[in-house]
């Protein structure tokens, strides 16, 4: 039986991911996709260097090796949130989300491939679910005149940066504490993005000012704290409750439909059914890779 604890951790952390996913989405259309990560990033790194400080450093231990692996994992990851933002502009923002969150099935085939992780027949199955539902979604399986557009298909870069960031990530948290990898990660996101700005920012007109009107906005603040607070809740979960982890991560991984709820109610998307099928039966694969 699933103890309430680790799923109270796992709903915490998929309802801020839900949210935060819609607000991005928001914050992309409104600011332009370069503007809105490069602040969502450099507000979670503030925010959680500031709670660092003040509460998460006491006796966090960094390792040589740990820092090495976790800073390659948060390069990926600030490439994949520049990826993330842009499909988010794109849209359906509802099917981006679905397809971005199939990251954990690149987590594993990096595990696999680099540190020698075993596969057991259960995740073997939620491969297998994310495959089809992605290829589904992603409309790759449709005539070329029929597909959604650029958003699903730019939605397969997040999920392989985050997926590789992922793989190095884990294997940075099996060396040091969880609050001093998820530091490094949050930090180097703003940095990688700042530096290859110009690369990203395509025809968006990105000053100072801009940004700074940019900060101004509430979406954007949303997204950066439902972002960093569904981190804290999984990151905070998995530690109290490891023996659970499997349940929280499975939990958490369901915060796409939530996403998708808000984009067809609010953001008055249309998804066609088809593609939409595809995104749930991708989210009941990551589900099922996680308690594999």
């Amino acid at each position: 039986m699933f103890e309430f604890a680790a799923v109270l951790f796992g709903l915490i952390s998929a309802g801020s991911w839900g949210f935060a996913d819609f607000f991005v989405g928001k914050s992309a259309r409104t600011l332009g996709s370069a503007k809105a990560a490069l602040l969502v990033n450099t507000i979670q790194a503030v925010v959680y260097s500031i709670l660092y400080v003040l509460f998460l450093a006491k006796d966090v231990t960094f390792t040589s090796e740990g820092v090495i692996y976790a800073l390659i994992g948060s390069i990926f990851f600030a490439g994949a949130q520049a990826s993330f933002f842009k499909a988010m502009r794109f849209g359906p923002v509802g099917l981006v989300s679905s397809i971005s969150s199939t990251y954990p099935l690149v987590a594993l085939l990096v595990g696999v491939i680099l540190f020698a992780v075993g596969v057991s027949v259960v995740k073997v199955v939620g491969i297998v679910f994310i495959v089809a539902g992605v290829m589904v979604a992603s409309g790759l399986l449709e005539k070329s005149k029929h597909r959604l557009g650029k958003g699903p298909l730019v939605a397969l870069l997040p999920a392989f940066g985050w997926g590789v960031g992922l793989g190095f990530i884990s294997q940075a948290l099996s060396l040091m504490d969880w609050q001093g990898t998820l530091l490094i990660e949050l930090l180097v996101a703003p940095v990688v993005l700042l530096i290859g700005l110009p690369c990203i920012k395509g025809d968006e007109h990105v000053t100072l000012g801009s940004l700074a009107k940019g900060a101004r906005l509430p979406v954007v603040w949303m997204s950066g704290l439902l972002q960093m607070s569904g981190l804290l809740a999984l990151n905070v979960g998995i530690v109290r409750k490891p023996s659970e982890a499997a349940v929280i991560v499975a939990v958490s991984s369901c915060y796409p439909a939530l996403t998708i709820f808000l984009a067809l109610r609010h953001l008055k998307e249309t998804i066609p059914l088809v593609p939409l099928i595809g995104g749930i039966v991708g989210i009941v694969g990551v589900i099922i890779l996680a308690l594999g």
